[in-house]
């Protein structure tokens, strides 16, 4: 299990700020590969379960409010996520027998992406806009190769790959 964290933050707002510059931006760039490899066997007495599992936490966030002085371009805010996450079964015998066999890769299931650029402002804005932008790519994969076997004695087998971006949140304004 993997959990990128990161954020990016700029903040401005209190009497007598001047802020000049052509792009105020905060920006995250993460990629990632989260892998297993099962080749050889497993024999559990009760539940087998082979898992990878990928969450990322990222922040960006420009922010322009108060009495200052803003000049410039436009504010900007970007994440950026790049996601692999596999499992192969290599010639793999996974056996289970009073439980379940289970084999997950799960990308972004607890994510938490939150992108922001904002200008609310008592002051001078010579700002043209704000732009927000997030950006992910999951890619979740489980593959079993020739010569693997999956045995539950009792029981089920669950294989799956999911991917998702369940809590991905964009905000973007100009007041």
């Amino acid at each position: 299990k993997d959990m990128e964290t990161v954020k990016s933050e700029v903040e401005t707002g209190s009497i007598g700020i001047v802020l000049d510059a052509t792009v105020t931006f905060g920006k995250n760039e993460v990629y990632t590969d989260n892998s297993i490899t099962v080749d050889g066997t497993i024999d559990a007495y009760e539940e087998a379960k082979v898992q990878t599992q990928s969450d990322a936490d990222m922040r960006a966030v420009t922010y322009a409010s108060g009495g200052g002085f803003y000049a410039g371009t436009y504010l900007d805010a970007q994440n950026k996520l790049v996601r692999n996450v596999l499992i192969t079964l290599n010639k793999a015998d996974i056996k289970a027998n009073y439980k379940d066999v289970s084999i997950k890769a799960l990308a972004g299931e607890n994510d938490s992406i939150f992108t922001s650029a904002v200008i609310s402002s008592g002051g001078v804005v010579a700002l043209s806009g704000s732009k927000a932008n997030s950006d992910v790519t999951n890619n979740a994969k489980v593959v079993i190769k020739n010569g693997s076997q999956i045995t539950d004695r009792f029981n089920n087998v669950y294989i799956y790959a999911y991917a998702s971006e369940p809590n991905n949140k964009v905000v973007t304004s100009v007041s």
